[in-house]
């Protein structure tokens, strides 16, 4: 125990720590630290999730990252550089959403959900995440000098969408016309230092570390508050806490019930199944009109209303760009007047509502362009053209809890996807 004497002697257990398990959702500054303080204090397992890049600027605010690394998946690169610090960790990485990645019965089986994200959206859809399943979410964010703490812990008097209005939420994930499409987020993301990192991270890191004890009767007694955002003011040099008050009309309070462990079925199987399998024990369990509720949208087919046109498709609503849903026969490739890119005009507009007609780029002539109708499904269910894909085709993450029920919706019940165990948590 040599290697952990101070650590024992600040009060932690270590069999605590060597058992737990904690989701960290981004893996940039703040989430460096994030995964070098669990590392530092020996939890035995983490999930670590990020889609981006390493980019030269991460450098001289990421601990965890080096310039041979540029270009690399951060996610990996911190995952590794963990272990080199903690030889024993049980520390995996996803460099996908964690959104269409990770699932609820993910959640179910963390002990915490760490976030350091700049994105308004995924930290609303952890938020319910961590609703359905009673897991803790203590989320962190940077600006400038400035850092702020938020907690929410069971029983959830009050969650992170409790402290948007309803602008930010539109602006959290801004969507293109009645297709939802994927867009500029609108949020401003300002420089942030190594510093204020370090010291938001380290507050988060404590935080887990303390719920990690809750009911252990140790020399201190470790307590989480709930329901509170403590602030650094990098400018003024000064911490200030205060509680953070319920929305009445909050969205996720509104929609995102826990789940009662009682009504989960596990079964053997994984995303990786076919959509008409589950549904058949879905029926076998609540009869033959019984469907599966995904819990989201899903784009499943494109049709141009001008050619007709039909390309079949399997995205979530909200992850389709607005140049994949061009008609690749009614809208030019190029400018008719110079040739520049007309899906790269596209990406330089982010105010483009209901376009039937984009200036170019580059000389602004007027180009015609025509947006396909998109059909949506967000269920399983008899004759649905669901039938036709795999749960993960269909953009189920790993691990997930969907609810089936009956016609009449008077009996339903919930069914996790286990047979991504391994794949998630590691070989047993």
């Amino acid at each position: 125990m040599d290697r952990y004497t101070r650590l024992v002697e600040l009060g932690w257990n270590m069999d605590l720590l060597r058992s737990g398990t904690v989701m960290v959702v981004g893996a940039g500054a703040l989430g460096n630290e994030i995964i070098k303080n669990l590392a530092l204090a020996g939890v035995g397992n983490v999930l670590v999730v990020d889609l981006d890049e390493i980019e030269t600027h991460n450098l001289t605010r990421s601990v965890l990252f080096r310039g041979a690394d540029v270009g690399r998946r951060k996610a990996e690169v911190a995952a590794r550089a963990a272990a080199d610090i903690e030889p024993q960790i049980n520390i995996r990485w996803f460099d996908t959403p964690v959104q269409n990645t990770l699932g609820l019965g993910v959640f179910r089986n963390v002990d915490v959900v760490l976030g350091g994200l700049d994105n308004i959206q995924t930290r609303r859809d952890l938020m319910r995440s961590c609703m359905l399943t009673d897991t803790p979410f203590i989320d962190g964010g940077l600006y400038f000098l400035d850092g702020d703490v938020r907690t929410f812990l069971p029983p959830f008097p009050v969650c992170f969408d409790c402290t948007m209005t309803q602008d930010e939420r539109d602006a959290g994930w801004r969507r293109w016309s009645c297709l939802g499409l994927l867009g500029d987020d609108g949020a401003g993301v300002g420089p942030t230092a190594p510093t204020v990192a370090s010291m938001i991270g380290g507050l988060q890191v404590q935080l887990a570390l303390k719920y990690l004890h809750r009911d252990f009767d140790g020399a201190f007694e470790m307590r989480v508050p709930n329901g509170v955002r403590i602030r650094f003011n990098g400018f003024a040099d000064e911490y200030e806490r205060w509680d953070l008050n319920r929305e009445t009309d909050c969205p996720t309070h509104l929609t995102a019930t826990s789940i009662p462990e009682s009504s989960i079925t596990s079964i053997p199987h994984g995303a990786d199944m076919a959509a008409s399998q589950l549904l058949e024990l879905a029926q076998a369990e609540l009869g033959p009109e019984a469907y599966v509720e995904l819990g989201f949208d899903v784009v499943h087919s494109l049709q141009c209303y001008q050619c007709g046109r039909s390309e079949a498709s399997a995205r979530r609503r909200g992850a389709l760009g607005i140049a994949e849903t061009m008609c690749p026969t009614c809208t030019p490739s190029t400018c008719a007047e110079c040739g520049h890119s007309i899906a790269k005009t596209i990406a330089s507009r982010p105010d483009l509502v209901f376009p039937d007609k984009v200036d170019c780029a580059s000389c602004f002539e007027s180009n015609p362009l025509v947006l396909r109708d998109a059909q949506t499904l967000n269920r399983i269910e008899p004759d649905s053209a669901a039938l036709a894909y795999t749960l993960a085709e269909l953009t189920v993450p790993m691990m997930d809890i969907l609810e089936a029920r009956d016609f009449d919706g008077q009996k339903s019940m919930y069914l996790q996807l286990d047979g991504d165990r391994d794949r998630v948590f590691g070989a047993s």
